[in-house]
């Protein structure tokens, strides 16, 4: 009987744990786009030295950036659009908000959806305020009157703010 009731227990501390880690909100990507320059440098340079760890142990991207945070108002509405992507050595993560269009995409699903607008920008960190707050804004498709917010880290480390503001 002791037996039964301890199983018993177990599978349902077991089943809580799975409904628990199935409700999160993790933001985490673990499938990020790669980059198919460093996949194929990656490939060519197999047979080279990773040191004691045995792994090497690099940031890439296919972006100019590493992290992207964007907050953009309009219609009336507070962060109508706001995008949150981080990139680190071991993780990347990524939010992708619009209010008017309904979205509210965390993760993976974040990521399959600003792979496709990040792949298109071909600012960097000597790009004017101008044409990185259009190329956002086109890509986005945000209207002229948005109050913009963007911070970007470049890929160098560089950190950059832009900002446009436009009554609402």
């Amino acid at each position: 009987m002791k037996k039964r009731l301890a199983i018993t227990r177990l599978l349902a501390f077991l089943l809580l744990v799975i409904i628990i880690t199935a409700c999160s909100d993790n933001e985490e990507v673990t499938n990020p786009p790669q980059d198919n320059a460093t996949e194929q440098q990656q490939g060519e340079n197999d047979n080279t030295d990773t040191g004691d760890a045995g792994t090497k142990k690099e940031t890439t991207t296919s972006y100019p950036f590493t992290d992207f945070d964007l907050d953009a108002d309009f219609n009336n509405i507070n962060d109508t659009v706001d995008v949150d992507y981080e990139q680190e050595t071991e993780k990347t993560e990524a939010t992708y908000k619009d209010k008017e269009q309904e979205l509210d995409l965390k993760g993976n699903e974040a990521m399959d959806k600003l792979d496709n607008i990040f792949s298109n920008f071909d600012f960097n960190k000597d790009t004017s305020q101008e044409e990185v707050i259009k190329a956002v804004q086109d890509a986005f498709k945000l209207p002229e009157d948005a109050a913009i917010d963007l911070e970007i880290t470049f890929t160098d480390g560089t950190n950059k703010e832009y900002q446009l503001n436009n009554p609402n």
